[in-house]
């Protein structure tokens, strides 16, 4: 058990992010296969959108949903697809070991999770993604967090 009053607080805030990151990592999962949906998306909504573009090819609102269909290119669907899935796994799957105490789950996670934060980095750099960003902040924080519980884990099993 932690010894101090702040040592206490970060090990809570470290159980809220580690739950909130499986939580996420849910939601990532579920938002990955919804993309896995999208080809037949973009379909339907070209379809619906059609009629309204041909009784008014200046509609805003049904210019702006082709648009927006015809550039998903199919590469760049199945890469975030792709990504979303497997960094949902990877924190369900990590979010249980370390909440279980498995001792090898702490280095694994920071490694993974430093793999991820670097490309999501690249990533604000390239889209000056706010939401990217508050994601990448939050990770960052959790990676800390789960650094800094398996140090003082570590150092409480040497006594």
């Amino acid at each position: 058990m932690p010894e101090s009053k702040e040592e206490l607080w970060l090990h809570r805030l470290f159980y809220i992010i580690i739950i909130w990151r499986g939580i996420y990592g849910a939601f990532e999962i579920i938002v990955g296969f919804a993309f896995l949906m999208t080809p037949s998306i973009a379909h339907i909504a070209h379809l619906l959108v059609q009629g309204e573009l041909a009784e008014d090819p200046t509609d805003v609102v049904a210019t702006h949903i082709n648009h927006v269909t015809n550039t998903l290119s199919t590469g760049n669907l199945k890469f975030v697809t792709f990504y979303l899935i497997s960094y949902g796994a990877a924190k369900i799957f990590l979010t249980i070991s370390l909440l279980r105490k498995k001792t090898w789950a702490y280095p694994m996670a920071v490694t993974l999770f430093s793999l991820f934060l670097s490309y999501q980095t690249y990533r604000i750099f390239q889209t000056l993604s706010i939401t990217l960003l508050v994601v990448t902040i939050t990770d960052f924080l959790a990676l800390a967090l789960i650094a800094h519980e398996y140090y003082h884990m570590r150092k409480r099993s040497s006594r």
